[in-house]
This record gives structure tokens, sequence and C-alpha cells, in this order.
């Protein structure tokens, strides 16, 4: 691809030089770059509306629903523009105490965060936030409320959808819906993904393909410690830890010692420089003995302390899934059927369903039998009752 200077775009579209820059700061030039001080555009760059006008106004409207992929973990807060917002502040901050394991106090950031935000995507982070601190604290009305806000926000067509519905399938693994590692999760390769989701996209590939699959051939073992060498260079240091512990079970199921330990030593040094230990301890309970071998060369007290880490996390998962088995229709349904019950919570008829699903009167009222069928409900007065009484 040619690029153009800053000098050269101005001569193109019109207007000042200046105004070329300051459009690029904004992040309103698709595929500008900033080499040192000099930026450059991409040849066949798009000009963007002016904001003064109409047509302007209309887009900066639109958006005022901005996406970013909420990477947030151990980014440098002056490495974002837009700089975040106070919401995104507050998400950075819950996810560093998440991701170090102290959960009440994460909690507390989301007590004081509500959900009525009017950005879609930092809605859309929340209610995924607060599904994760509720199973580690095992609050399953509250994950079942939240649920279906999430199951109805990402039934909805949006832009970026793809990376946002990578949410329910983090979600779905952890409570164990392996529908995750049965190919439920896949890589659209006609879908542009943004930017910033591509380094949790190739950890995402290495969670599929190692805990689904138990083995990476040669060729997926290289790209993804190309990948891992990538993200080494970036400030990324949650998904540079997470690709190293999946690259470490992978060679440790192939029973290749070196690599593995290699890998396992690289997330360990990450874990004691950032205090990131969820990734860590999650994977340490099921492989134990080969994560102990690499821990000969710490302290004592780092072995206590994923001991004690991973046993209180999978304590508390056991018991979250015990308690969901007992009280929620959750686990009765489908995805799909979830949705008609939320639906059904909010008074809406057959016809405004079916407005919102885009389907037919018809077909709502067919899906709504099949579930009275399968709770043992006639109508949805009873759907509602059943669902107070069993969340």
């Amino acid at each position: 691809m040619n690029y153009l200077s800053s000098k050269e775009l101005s001569k193109r579209w019109g207007i000042g030089q200046c105004r070329i820059i300051l459009l690029a700061r904004e992040g309103r030039i698709k595929g500008a770059k900033k080499y040192g001080k000099t930026w450059v555009f991409p040849e066949n760059a798009i000009k963007p509306v002016d904001g003064r006008t109409i047509a302007g106004k209309m887009e900066k409207q639109a958006e005022q629903d901005t996406f970013r992929y909420p990477i947030f973990e151990y980014k440098n807060v002056s490495s974002f523009f837009p700089p975040l917002n106070d919401e995104e502040l507050i998400l950075k901050d819950f996810a560093e105490l998440f991701i170090s394991c102290r959960f009440e106090e994460a909690s507390l950031l989301l007590q004081n965060l509500p959900v009525t935000t009017q950005n879609r995507y930092r809605r859309i982070t929340i209610l995924y936030y607060r599904c994760m601190i509720h199973v580690v604290l095992c609050n399953t009305k509250e994950f079942i409320d939240d649920w279906g806000k999430l199951q109805l926000e990402l039934s909805q067509d949006f832009p970026h959808k793809v990376e946002m519905k990578e949410y329910l399938y983090e979600i779905e693994a952890t409570i164990g819906a392996n529908s995750y590692y049965a190919n439920d999760f896949s890589i659209d390769s006609t879908y542009a993904y943004h930017e910033s989701f591509l380094p949790r996209l190739c950890n995402l590939a290495s969670v599929y393909l190692e805990l689904g699959e138990k083995t990476l051939s040669p060729y997926e073992l290289s790209a993804h410690e190309c990948n891992c060498r990538i993200l080494d260079t970036t400030d990324n240091y949650f998904d540079s830890q997470a690709l190293h512990i999946n690259l470490g079970c992978a060679y440790a199921y192939a029973g290749k010692k070196e690599e593995r330990d290699y890998h396992f030593k690289k997330a360990i040094d990450l874990a004691l420089q950032y205090d990131m230990y969820y990734n860590l301890v999650t994977n340490y309970y099921y492989l134990r003995q080969e994560f102990n071998e690499v821990l000969k060369n710490y302290p004592v007290s780092l072995k206590e302390k994923l001991i004690h880490l991973s046993n209180v996390m999978h304590d508390r998962l056991f018991h979250f899934n015990e308690i969901l088995q007992l009280q929620s229709i959750y686990s009765l349904l489908t995805k799909n059927d979830y949705i008609y019950v939320v639906y059904a919570l909010q008074n809406l008829t057959n016809k405004e369903v079916a407005e919102k699903l885009h389907v037919s009167v018809g077909t709502v009222g067919k899906h709504y039998s099949e579930i009275y069928a399968l709770l043992g409900v006639r109508k949805k007065a009873e759907l509602i009752s059943l669902y107070h009484k069993m969340a």
C-alpha cells in the first residue's frame, strides 16, 4: 500500500495540513500511522465528513456509541486515544483487581457502576464483568439476571458484534458449558476484526486448540510462538501471559519438557511482576505437577499461594454450579430459549418479541409453546412465576 504525507493529503482534500493532523490524532482517518513525529496516510484514505455540517453532526452522534475492545489490563492509560473515560477507568481498575484474584475488592468497584450507560460496548463489558464476579463470589441470582441482560444485548445486530460475543463463550467456558470447545467458538476469516482485538484473537485461538483439541500441530505451534514473541514486545501483558500459559500447556500435553518449562517460567515471571494470577491459578489446578517442576526455582511462598488460590477458585466454581443447577432454569434452556424468557419477564407481547428478533409472530408463539412444555407451565404468567421461584 502506498502512503501520502500530510502535505500531499492536504492538497488532495483541499483542507489545511494542521486540520489533517488533528483528524489523525482524533482517529478519524482510517489507516493513519505515526512514525516518530511524522504522520502518513493510505493513498485511498477517505476524507471524514465535516463535523460542522448536518451530515457531520449526524456522524458525530453515531460515534457516541464508540467501540473500544476492552483490553485494559496493564496498558498504560496514556496509550489510549481518545483517553479512557470515567466508566472505562473503573473497568480498567476492576480488570486489574480481578486478574490479581482480589475478587471482593473488584466487586465493590462494580457496585457503583450501573449498566445504564449510553454506550453499548461499555454496557456489554460491565455486564460481562458482573457475570464473572458473580461466578467467583457464588452470587447465582445476580448472575442469572445479568446473564439474561447480556444475552439480550448480544442478540441484537450492531458493529463489532463478533468481538463482543466472545464474552458469552468465555462465561460459558467458565461455568462448564463446553460448547465453547465444540467449535461454537470459531474465527471468521471473512470478518475484519478491530485491530485492538488481534492480540486477544491469537490467544483465543490458542485456548481453543490447546484445551479443545489437546494438541497443536507443528505449524500451529510455530504460528503461536510467533504471536507470543510479538505480544512480548507490546504492553498487552495479560494476553502475553495467557498465550505463554496456553503454549506451556500444549507442550506439556505433547511431552516437550524444555519448551513447557520456558513458557511456564515466562508466565510466572509476568505474574510476579504485574500481580497477575487469574490465568495462572486456573491452569495450575489442572497441571499442578508440571507447574511444580518449574516452581522449584521460585520461593516456596509462591507455590503455597498458587495452591491456595486455585483451591479457593475451583471450590467456589463447583459450589456456584451446584447452586445454579438447583435454583436456575438456565440449566434447562438453550441460549435462544433464555432470550425468550427474559422478554417474557419484561412483559413484552409476542408481536413485540417478533419485532425485536426479526421473526414472525407465529414463530414466537411456537417457541414459547416449546418452552412451556419443557418447564411444565401453560402460559407466560406461570413461566414468570416459575422463574422467580427458581432464581
